[in-house]
C-alpha cells in the first residue's frame, strides 16, 4: 500500500474547493518535504520502545478524531461561508459546493499534523513491523477517501440534478437517474457520519483502529 498518497485527488479537490484545499495540500507538501527527516528524529530518537509506541497510538487516536470531525453529519452555515466562491458562480451553485466543502474546511486544521503523521509510516514499520506501517497508513488513506468523496459528490450532485431535469415527462431518462442517484449515495456514506450499526465506513476506522491497537498496545504498556 506505499502508493496510498496518491489516492488524493489534488486537482479535482483544487477545481471545487478553491485555496481551502490548495492550502491545506500547500502545507502537507511543504511539511511532508522534511517531516520524514525530523519529525520522529526529535520525537523517537533516544526514547525506548515504549515510549515509541505511545507516540503511535496517540496518532491513531488522532487520526480517528480527524475522521470523525470532518464526518460531522451536518454542515453549519458558518463552515460553508469558509468555502471561497468561484469566479461565474451563482449563489445558489456555491451553497450547494460549499455543502460537501465543509470536509476540506474541518480538515485545514489538522494539516500539519496529517502531514507529520504521514511522514512518519516508515519509522513505524522500522520499529514495529510491515503490518503495523500497512495499518497505519489504511487509516491515513481513509481520510483522503473523506476528501476525495466530498469532491468528487459536487460533480455527482449536479449531473443528478441534471438526470432529474431531462427526466421530466419522459422515462428513458429513468435509468440514468437510478445510477447517478446510487453514485451519490455511495459517496453520502464515506463524507457523512451516520454512527451506530449502519455507518459502514465507521466500522472500517473502528477495525483500523483495532488492528493498530492490537500491534502497539502491548509494546505501549496499555491494557
Amino acid at each position: 500500500m506505499s502508493c496510498w498518497a496518491m489516492e488524493i485527488d489534488w486537482v479535482v479537490l483544487s477545481q471545487m474547493f478553491g485555496s481551502v484545499a490548495q492550502g491545506g495540500g500547500a502545507i502537507v507538501v511543504a511539511v511532508a518535504a522534511v517531516a520524514g527527516l525530523t519529525v520522529w528524529r526529535t520525537q523517537l530518537r533516544g526514547t525506548k520502545r515504549q515510549a515509541a509506541a505511545e507516540d503511535a497510538l496517540s496518532y491513531t487516536y488522532k487520526l480517528q478524531y480527524m475522521i470523525e470531525v470532518m464526518r460531522h453529519p451536518f454542515a453549519w452555515n458558518t463552515e460553508m461561508q469558509n468555502v471561497p466562491k468561484l469566479d461565474g458562480e451563482t449563489e445558489e451553485q456555491h451553497r450547494a459546493r460549499a455543502h460537501w466543502g465543509v470536509a476540506e474546511v474541518r480538515f485545514a486544521p489538522f494539516a500539519d499534523d496529517f502531514a507529520a503523521m504521514s511522514s512518519s509510516r516508515f519509522k513505524l514499520q522500522t520499529l514495529f513491523g510491515k503490518e503495523t506501517r500497512e495499518a497505519f497508513e489504511r487509516l491515513l488513506g481513509m481520510v483522503s477517501r473523506v476528501r476525495n468523496a466530498a469532491a468528487q459528490a459536487v460533480g455527482a450532485s449536479r449531473q443528478l440534478d441534471e438526470m432529474i431535469r431531462l427526466a421530466e415527462g419522459s422515462s428513458k431518462w429513468d435509468v440514468q437517474v437510478e445510477g447517478a442517484t446510487e453514485r451519490l449515495r455511495k459517496l453520502e456514506e464515506v463524507v457523512w457520519g451516520g454512527g451506530g450499526e449502519g455507518d459502514g465506513f465507521n466500522r472500517e476506522v473502528a477495525a483500523a483502529v483495532a488492528e493498530l491497537e492490537g500491534y502497539l498496545k502491548k509494546d505501549a504498556g496499555a491494557s
